[in-house]
C-alpha cells in the first residue's frame, strides 16, 4: 500500500511510526467491496514476530460491504492464529496472552475499534467473534494509518 513515488517504509519503521513495541501478530490488510448486491475481496499480510515469517492471506465471497470485506482481511488469519495456539495448549505448551497487532486504513474497522455497540452496529457479529478471541488470550491492537502509507 505503499506510493511508487516512496521508499518502501520497513517493518520496523511501521512499528515505530505505530509505537509497537510489544507484539507477537502483526496483521496489514485491506477489503473491498461496495454493496450486499456485489462481490467483495480482501488480503492480508501476517508476520510473526518469532520467526519473523510472513504469510500472504486473501478471499472472496459472492457479495458483501465494503466493512464486512475489512474485517474479513483480518479475522482469517486471527482464527487461524488462534487454531494454532489451542494446538500448543492441547500438546502442553505454556502459551501466555499474545499481543496482536492490526493496521487498517479502513475509518470503519479504525473507528469501530475501541467498543462498537453490537447491538446497532452493522456486522455486529463479526464484532463479537473479534470479542471472543480475547478470551482465547489474544490481545488485540488496532492502529489506523492512510491509504497507500506502508508496503505490506
Amino acid at each position: 500500500m505503499s506510493s511508487s513515488n516512496s521508499t518502501p517504509e520497513s517493518l520496523d519503521a511501521l512499528r515505530e511510526r505505530l509505537g509497537i513495541v510489544e507484539w507477537d501478530l502483526l496483521l496489514v490488510g485491506d477489503g473491498s467491496g461496495s454493496t450486499w448486491d456485489r462481490e467483495c475481496g480482501w488480503g492480508c499480510v501476517s508476520v510473526e514476530r518469532e520467526t519473523m515469517h510472513r504469510r500472504s492471506w486473501h478471499g472472496a465471497m459472492s457479495s458483501g460491504t465494503v466493512n464486512f470485506a475489512e474485517m474479513m482481511a483480518y479475522l482469517q488469519p486471527l482464527t487461524w492464529y488462534v487454531s494454532r495456539e489451542l494446538q500448543q495448549r492441547k500438546s502442553g505448551k505454556k502459551v501466555q496472552v499474545r499481543h496482536v497487532h492490526i493496521v487498517t486504513d479502513s475509518s470503519y474497522v479504525g473507528g469501530l475499534r475501541a467498543s462498537p455497540d453490537l447491538l446497532t452496529c452493522p456486522n455486529g457479529a463479526l464484532w463479537q467473534v473479534f470479542k471472543q478471541f480475547t478470551s482465547q488470550g489474544i490481545l488485540i491492537h488496532w492502529h489506523w494509518i492512510r491509504r497507500e502509507t506502508v508496503e505490506l
